[in-house]
């Protein structure tokens, strides 16, 4: 990773998109982030090839909340900033036909937690691809309708935009999550964690 707009030793953590695929034919799909304050308004989407920069939606929708009452994000006593988990398991990282899991590195303003982070900078390393094995059953015909044509456009917009498709069971060892985190210089949370790092309540 030798992007200027890189930071070196940024975190590596885990998470998970919703995907979907716009109405206009031709176009690339789309990976939002969940927006926790007001469903009714547009998921935030994700730049797949440059860093994100997160900004406080709750700030942006609350006509209540002024940016006197809000600091730097993200904001400790707030919802906002980019989420994701230190370690990897299914239901953090798993992609399906309505979530993409991948990988992040976040960056900047860096809030530490136990099970994972939050940051206001955060970039897409890499997703992971599906597993046509671990289809619901009760979903049925309709989820093989989906896969047949979301996973093969998560596929093309990973070879369009250079990021790779990692095995739906890769970097579950965490000696292969060293190994891939030393080669990109990103620190792992439990690193950091070990270092007293974790900011004061």
């Amino acid at each position: 990773m030798n992007e200027p707009e890189f930071y070196a030793n940024a975190t590596l953590g885990f998470r998970k998109w919703h995907f979907s695929l716009r109405d206009e034919e031709n176009k690339p799909l789309l990976l939002e982030g969940m927006y926790k304050y007001n469903f009714q308004q547009p998921l935030c989407r994700w730049d797949l090839v440059n860093p994100n920069h997160a900004e406080c939606l709750r700030l942006k929708f609350d006509p209540d909340l002024s940016i006197e009452d809000h600091g730097e994000v993200p904001e400790p006593e707030c919802g906002c900033g980019f989420y994701a988990y230190g370690r990897r398991d299914d239901s953090n990282s798993e992609t399906t036909v309505h979530m993409a899991g991948g990988v992040v590195a976040g960056w900047g303003n860096l809030e530490l937690h136990e099970r994972g982070f939050k940051c206001d900078v955060a970039k897409i390393l890499a997703l992971f691809a599906p597993t046509p094995r671990k289809s619901p059953p009760h979903d049925g015909p309709h989820y093989k309708q989906l896969a047949a044509r979301k996973w093969p456009a998560l596929r093309r917009v990973c070879a369009d935009n250079g990021i790779p498709l990692l095995e739906p069971d890769a970097l579950r060892d965490d000696d292969e999550v060293r190994r891939y985190a030393g080669e990109r210089e990103l620190v792992l949370l439990e690193d950091q964690l070990s270092f007293g790092e974790i900011p004061a309540p």
